[in-house]
């Protein structure tokens, strides 16, 4: 389960979805995504400003979250931004 904490104006913080599992976290200035355990797709929460918090469909391997961006690898090694 995701344990955040810090500044919360726009819910990047505390809106994170309840009773997930996630292989990784990354937050960028108002939004935060976790890479899901149990199926390797992408959430995010907090401001959608951009569209950070849409994240695209698929199976990720690895996260990276920006100040207004974020990136993720695909199990074949491709990237999504």
């Amino acid at each position: 389960a995701a344990i955040c904490w810090g500044w919360d104006r726009d819910g990047q913080v505390s809106n994170g979805p309840v009773g997930e599992r996630y292989q990784s976290l990354s937050a960028g200035a108002r939004h935060t995504c976790g890479l899901r355990e149990s199926d390797g797709t992408v959430v995010c929460w907090g401001t959608e400003q951009n569209g950070v918090t849409t994240a695209p469909a698929g199976r990720f391997i690895a996260l990276e979250a920006g100040y207004w961006h974020n990136c993720a690898l695909r199990p074949d090694k491709t990237a999504k931004c």
